[in-house]
């Protein structure tokens, strides 16, 4: 049974990072976002009648250049094969290597060291693993794609089928869930309330998200280390001048720091 717990967590890890890889494509959407929401912030001056129809025939060029490239399959596929390499180039391969190697060590220390289900162990490398690109594209463009939180919440309601049939305890479970997700909920609303600008409404869905995950048991060990990570972090790049004292620092990095210490030292 032992070594049946082991396979099953190490290929559920593996399946769970390949996942992530998917998620890092958002990082070029999200950057683009960006820099079109900045340039129509600047451009505050009202376009000619001659830029419109420039325009206009910009864009009826750029179709008549993407049916061209319909018709030509071979040209498609090599297209979508340098998109692919960009986008692990974009990343970076020693990141996603080092993402897979830390999420399997942790996925068999804490099979190992601790006695959870292997339902509950599945679940914690689930948010683990989910949490790779969330810190990656938080740092690159200060926000937090919806997408992969919706795609936590939506496996976080499968996750209760095998939750309840192996475990049981369903009024308790679902009663710790509720409790700290609306508890934490509040305290980082509260948060932003007294501090403005210490935690954005992306770090506030997210740790609501987690708070259903975690539970009562977990959800608070995750947010007290991820507290301490993030004021080294913000103490490190205040003395090395990378930010300064106004500027606002990516929380997500922290979070995916503290929750894997957290993970690791508690199994929970």
């Amino acid at each position: 049974m032992e070594i049946m717990n082991y396979v099953i967590i190490n290929i559920a890890t593996l399946a769970f990072c390949t996942l992530s890889i998917f998620f890092f494509k958002l990082e070029k959407d999200m950057m683009k976002k960006v820099k079109a929401l900045g340039k129509e912030n600047s451009d505050e001056q009202p376009v000619d009648s001659e830029d419109k129809e420039n325009e206009e025939n910009d864009v009826k060029n750029i179709e008549t250049v993407l049916e061209t490239d319909k018709a030509s399959g071979a040209n498609i596929q090599e297209d979508d094969s340098e998109e692919s390499y960009n986008i692990i180039d974009s990343v970076g391969f020693g990141f996603i290597l080092l993402m897979f190697v830390m999420n399997v060590v942790l996925a068999n220390v804490i099979t190992y060291v601790y006695s959870n289900s292997v339902v509950i162990d599945v679940k914690l490398m689930f948010v683990v693993c989910m949490l790779w690109p969330i810190a990656f594209i938080d740092y690159r463009t200060k926000m937090i794609p919806n997408y992969i939180l919706k795609v936590m919440l939506v496996l976080r309601v499968l996750f209760l089928v095998p939750e309840f049939i192996m475990l049981g305890d369903i009024p308790q479970r679902l009663l710790s869930m509720a409790v700290a997700t609306i508890a934490v909920f509040l305290a980082c609303v509260l948060c932003c309330l007294l501090i403005k600008g210490a935690i954005g409404m992306g770090d506030v869905k997210l740790f609501s998200i987690m708070a259903l995950f975690l539970g009562l048991e977990g959800i608070w060990s995750a947010i007290f280390c991820s507290l301490i990570v993030s004021f080294f972090i913000s103490v490190f790049s205040l003395v090395t001048k990378r930010v300064k004292r106004k500027d606002n620092i990516p929380f997500a990095p922290a979070i995916l720091i503290g929750t894997y210490l957290s993970v690791f030292l508690t199994g929970i």
